[in-house]
């Protein structure tokens, strides 16, 4: 149980990092992507889906998963670091409950 709570700082670690990365760029001429937001929706969605077992919090995060795979078949690279990041949120989360 220890490792998968150093697992998962690491992960917020990663997930900071990421957050403060694509701030500085949102403000980009021509970006009208919101990493800020998709992270902070993806985070929350991902908690009330797993966590809580809300359908419709489930149905956020096949949204959001699926804008920031729009953004990076697009050839966004901070999208698709994003997505797998909350794809790793998303395993973390789904084996905790297996615990």
């Amino acid at each position: 149980m220890r490792q998968f709570y150093l697992f998962l700082s690491a992960l917020f670690v990663s997930v900071s990092a990421v957050d403060q990365s694509v701030s500085a760029q949102n403000n980009q001429p021509g970006s009208n992507h919101d990493y800020n937001q998709a992270l902070v929706l993806a985070t929350s969605a991902i908690n009330g889906c797993y966590q809580y077992k809300r359908l419709d919090e489930c149905d956020k995060l096949n949204q959001i998963k699926a804008t920031l795979t729009n953004w990076c078949i697009q050839g966004d690279n901070n999208a698709c670091e994003l997505y797998s990041l909350v794809s790793v949120y998303e395993t973390t989360a789904q084996l905790s409950e297996i615990r």
